[in-house]
């Protein structure tokens, strides 16, 4: 989850809040990375909502984000 990765998750936490629990699925897709290249995690907030960030090494910058709420939803970018 470095990169991209942190920032994301950083940025699910100052928006709902503390994470309870929290599942992850690692792969490694590229022979140059030594590590995972692909991570993607589950976490529950405290709060109730779940989120399903993910984050790839190899690919172009590509970030979105939908929040989802019972009456409407966002997107950022559009």
């Amino acid at each position: 989850m470095t990169g991209t990765g942190v920032h994301l998750t950083d940025l699910l936490i100052s928006s709902f809040g503390q994470v309870g629990a929290a599942q992850a699925v690692m792969e490694g897709r590229s022979p140059r990375w030594d590590t995972s290249d692909v991570a993607t995690i589950q976490p529950g907030f405290e709060a109730g909502m779940p989120a399903t960030p993910s984050a790839k090494l190899h690919t172009p910058g590509f970030i979105r984000m939908r929040t989802l709420g019972r009456k409407q939803w966002i997107r950022k970018p559009p």
